[in-house]
């Protein structure tokens, strides 16, 4: 029974209820010698499994074991699992090593995952790039732009170039964030006579986070990949310059 994610308490409790039929918690602590919270969670388990079943009678709990075919059921299961995620991990290993890891996240999971990493990577001296249109953050997602205030209070001097679609909303960005920039908070304007999406993305060491604001809802797109980083950064330079 091991081999199908039974351990040895378990079977016991298994074996008791084929050799004794019914029983009740307390019978069955008392023949087993377990004390009540293990036993209930191995019971727990069993009932998940489908291997005993449990009916109140008379106020109390009694256990009674489902026929031993089920083993062989859950035995089947298991393999077949096994059998459907083979060919995937399969694929997985055959691939380069250096591949780009790509994660799509909707709504706020995207938002906190970025902050994380900007944090940790911030927090280590090392430089973010933006490219932003702040008029959709602040519809879309105003609480990232709090989150992100207080980030940057509390990282000194933190090593980041924003490049931010003059208009409404990035003229107030830049503004609200004077008092709090030092000396390696730089910000330039992207020209107001271009047409941008509703995104935003941030360059980070060799990961890129791009966000879609559509009118839904909001989708962050993060690609893990030097190469991709690397060409990302390259275009940056050539935007700032």
């Amino acid at each position: 029974m091991r081999d199908i994610g039974i351990n040895e308490k378990q079977e016991d409790i298994y074996r008791t209820l084929i050799k004794n039929g019914e029983m009740t918690i307390t019978d069955l602590a008392r023949k087993l010698g377990i004390k009540r919270p293990t036993l209930y969670l191995a019971i727990d388990e069993l009932i998940m499994y489908g291997l005993i079943s449990d009916k109140k009678q008379n106020r109390k709990r009694v256990l009674s074991a489902i026929h031993p075919r089920r083993l062989l059921q859950i035995a089947r299961l298991k393999t077949s699992a096994v059998e459907n995620l083979v060919p995937e991990l399969i694929a997985e290993y055959e691939l380069p090593a250096n591949k780009p890891k790509i994660d799509v996240y909707q709504g706020e999971k995207g938002v906190k995952n970025l902050y994380e990493e900007l944090n940790e990577s911030l927090s280590n001296k090392n430089e973010a790039l933006f490219i932003s249109d702040f008029s959709a953050i602040k519809e879309k997602i105003p609480s990232a732009l709090l989150s992100f205030k207080k980030m940057i209070r509390v990282i000194h001097n933190p090593k980041i170039r924003e490049l931010i679609v003059k208009n409404e909303g990035g003229l107030l960005w830049e503004k609200e964030l004077r008092p709090l920039r030092g000396k390696s908070y730089k910000i330039q304007f992207l020209p107001a006579n271009k047409e941008f999406g509703s995104t935003d993305i941030c360059i980070l060491d060799n990961t890129v986070f791009m966000f879609s604001m559509e009118k839904a809802d909001v989708f962050v797109v993060r690609i893990q990949s030097e190469q991709i980083a690397k060409t990302y950064k390259a275009l940056f330079e050539i935007a700032w310059k």
